[in-house]
């Protein structure tokens, strides 16, 4: 019985899912007056991979956005 309830705790955390550190890598790109520049930011993140790239995904969604100038800044962001 012994045996047995060791190898379903084993089981059950290997099956879990363990938070790990991942870096979401984002390229922030600003087109303001016909000039470019880019500037790569680092964000560290502590989750799932699920999680992570859904909030590293997230990250570039909400930034994406239009100044009054008419210059435009996008933010792509990439799970590493």
């Amino acid at each position: 019985m012994k045996k047995v309830l060791f190898f379903g705790v084993v089981a059950l955390l290997g099956l879990s899912s363990c938070k790990k550190n991942y870096t979401c890598e984002c390229i922030q790109t600003i087109d303001l007056m016909g000039q470019k520049t880019n500037q790569t930011i680092t964000t560290p993140i502590k989750d799932t991979k699920a999680n992570a790239t859904d909030a590293c995904k997230a990250l570039s969604l909400s930034t994406n956005t239009s100044s009054s100038y008419g210059g435009t800044v996008t933010m792509n962001c990439n799970l590493k």
